[in-house]
């Protein structure tokens, strides 16, 4: 009786843990302390100013279940953090990538909220991302993350990979003036990547606004301890006005240093708009480094009647640390 009894303890505690797995707690905190300057032609405006930025430093939580040998159920819940006590939106935390799903052999299917296929087809292409040489600052306006979306992923097609994101509207158009009405959104994106190359092309329709669409493509390429990017989008807003812009950027590393520095111009959010940083990282451990920049935003702000432009200029001095965990 004993030895049943054992035998039965023993199956009770041994089943759940081989069926779930522990969530996994993970973030990165990264701060940055910068010397700012804006100056703008337009209003005669010239202001100079220190800045402590918290970078979207975040904080999740994430994880699987085991349901049968080739089927797992998935999840994650991601937060921005405000290290810097700037909160956002007057919140301590804000929503990142937060999603429920399913993964197999015949891919994976999320649903949620999270970044869309065309964002996360620039790769590691901008090499300031979160900081202000980003090109959610100054490049595009369609790095997005969007709720209510359902997406497909393909598994591994030889090096190829297949997105398909349906954004709902959640709204009933029936009744309703064709202005007001809103369509469900769709973004997909193709990848290869394979032998250190990498290469995508994706497209928006009415992602970022009604009756707008965006096509990306990118590159990257990692050769010994260099990388290069470069990525072209187009973006056709509501007027129906095409609006162009180029990116591109490379990396050097060395030891536990690296050397890093992109440009790019671009009409999609302003006017003749450019972005130019460097920087250098240097790596104290796995998880943890310290960084120096420089970047320089810029557009066109106003043209007078006597045919003067006006330039908008913003520059940014400083240095940063970030910690994984």
């Amino acid at each position: 009786m004993k030895k049943q009894l054992s035998a039965a303890i023993a199956l009770a505690l041994c089943t759940p843990v081989a069926a779930t797995a522990a969530p996994t707690l993970y973030g990165k905190a990264n701060v940055s302390y910068a010397s700012t300057n804006f100056e703008d032609e337009s209003i005669e405006r010239d202001e100079s100013k220190l800045d402590v930025a918290s970078n979207a430093s975040r904080i999740g939580i994430k994880g699987s279940e085991t349901i049968s040998d080739n089927l797992e159920a998935i999840y994650k819940a991601e937060f921005e953090v405000a290290f810097d006590g700037d909160a956002k939106d007057g919140k301590v935390f804000s929503q990142r990538n937060i999603y429920v799903g399913v993964k197999g052999n015949f891919g994976t299917v999320i649903a949620g909220h999270f970044d869309t296929p065309l964002k996360t087809a620039q790769k590691k292409v901008d090499l300031f991302n979160d900081l202000y040489g980003d090109i959610k600052n100054s490049f595009t306006v369609n790095d997005n993350r969007k709720s209510n979306s359902l997406m497909y992923v393909t598994p591994d097609l030889s090096g190829f990979t297949l997105y398909a994101d349906i954004i709902a509207s959640e709204q009933d158009n029936d009744g309703l003036e064709e202005a007001s009405k809103r369509s469900n959104a769709t973004s997909i994106a193709a990848t290869y990547e394979r032998n250190g190359f990498y290469g995508a092309l994706a497209y928006d329709l009415d992602v970022e606004k009604e009756s707008t669409s965006t096509v990306r493509a990118v590159f990257q390429y990692n050769v010994s301890t260099f990388q290069f990017g470069l990525m072209a989008e187009e973006y056709e807003n509501q007027d129906k006005e095409k609006l162009d812009g180029v990116f591109g950027s490379v990396q050097y590393k060395i030891n536990d240093w690296a050397l890093k520095a992109q440009f790019g111009q671009s009409d999609i959010q302003d006017q003749d708009g450019t972005t130019f940083s460097l920087g250098a990282d240097y790596k104290m451990s796995k998880n943890s480094k310290v960084y120096g920049f420089y970047t320089n935003n810029a557009y066109l702000a106003n043209t007078t009647e006597a045919g003067v432009e006006q330039d908008y200029d913003e520059s940014f001095l400083g240095l940063g640390i970030e910690v994984k965990f």
